[in-house]
């Protein structure tokens, strides 16, 4: 049967077990990253998490793909495997708008001064993305960072996923 066909019979009836274990059986040994990206509209949550992570194992070097496996961590509340996959992207690409935004954007919550200074180190690559003057101006006006509305970022990954989304 092809991954597609298994994927989706396991999102027809998420509670069968047996289509949940052909489904994660057959994607661990999948290796076409057509055929994974293929799954990706699926199902948000039960399909799209386990496909990316099957995805950076074959693109470990995928900066986007990071990024969007941070994101897709963050979405359900997992802060520390979001932060992970944050950290396997700054490796790659430390010095990336997207993953200067993206680092930003998780560390929502955090002291409005360690948020700021992160901003400014940002801007000092970047001067003119006003994603980033809007944060720093908001800090700097009030002293505390009430919202957080995420970067506009046009990640290729996360596109496919939002139709499952």
């Amino acid at each position: 049967m092809s991954l597609f066909l298994t994927a989706k019979k396991y999102v027809e009836k998420p509670s069968d077990i047996d289509a949940m274990t052909a489904f994660m059986e057959e994607l661990a040994q999948e290796k076409s990253v057509e055929e994974i990206k293929k799954i990706l509209p699926l199902d948000f949550e039960r399909v799209a998490g386990p496909a990316l992570l099957r995805l950076a194992d074959l693109l470990p070097f995928d900066v986007e793909l990071m990024l969007s496996i941070a994101l897709w961590y963050y979405h359900f509340g997992l802060d520390d495997d979001a932060h992970k996959y944050l950290e396997r992207a700054k490796a790659v690409a430390a010095v990336d708008l997207r993953v200067l935004q993206i680092e930003i954007f998780l560390s929502y919550g955090n002291d409005p001064d360690y948020i700021l200074s992160l901003s400014q180190s940002a801007l000092s690559l970047f001067p003119d993305d006003e994603w980033l003057l809007a944060i720093k101006q908001k800090i700097e006006q009030t002293g505390q960072l009430a919202e957080l509305n995420g970067p506009p970022l046009s990640l290729s990954w996360q596109k496919l996923l939002v139709a499952a989304y």
